[in-house]
């Protein structure tokens, strides 16, 4: 093991092209590393927040594992799901138009949604979560209505699950910026970080 002698702790700001380019990639090292998951605040509240409440979900669940394995992925779930402001979101009111009536007809007796996730899973992937409508409270339906309420579960399935993708998505793209020199070089100069460099120049580690 090379002994150092005459090192030197320096700031990032002092070190020369080469040496920020070794002390990039030694911070880099240590926050793929540290298995921190921070990156992934952002994204979830602003699918919590703003782009699920527009399907009509206001209280989601949110889980996902990545980005390695073949059962990574992300999956949503609620336990209730505005069906009429679903609809409106994806443009299929009308084709609705026919259990319209059932989203509404009280508390006891009307039609409701949810997304459900398979308790018996291990992974978290979009295959993973269906959609579910719930009619048995909602008196005897004709034919037609009993098919419409099945294709609104097969489209409540179909659009989650395209959510789930897309969250999983978006949440791989903010895993990599982090890793950026942009977004490392941010990080080191906002937390005054110091690299140790032995008497040949060259840096060895972060102080």
């Amino acid at each position: 093991m090379k002994t150092i002698v005459n090192a030197e702790n320096v700031s990032f700001d002092k070190l020369n092209d080469e040496q920020k380019e070794k002390a990039i990639d030694l911070i880099r090292e240590r926050e793929r590393e540290s298995a921190n998951n921070f990156f992934a605040d952002s994204v979830i509240e602003d699918y919590k927040n703003d782009i699920l409440p527009e399907y009509g979900i206001d209280d989601a669940v949110i889980y996902w594992s990545g980005f390695w394995s073949q059962g990574d992925g992300a999956s949503i779930s609620t336990d209730s799901v505005d069906i009429e402001k679903f609809l409106r979101k994806v443009k299929s009111l009308t084709k609705f138009r026919g259990i319209r009536k059932l989203f509404d007809l009280g508390e006891y007796s009307q039609l409701y949604a949810s997304i459900e996730r398979d308790k018996y899973s291990r992974h978290h992937h979009e295959n993973t979560v269906f959609g579910y409508v719930e009619t048995m409270y909602c008196g005897d339906l004709t034919a037609k209505q009993e098919d419409l309420a099945n294709q609104l579960e097969n489209l409540l399935t179909e659009t989650i699950r395209d959510l789930s993708c897309k969250l999983y998505r978006d949440l791989e793209s903010a895993y990599d910026d982090q890793f950026t020199d942009e977004a490392i070089t941010e990080s080191i100069e906002a937390n005054d970080y110091r690299f140790d460099i032995d008497e040949d120049g060259k840096v060895y580690a972060i102080a």
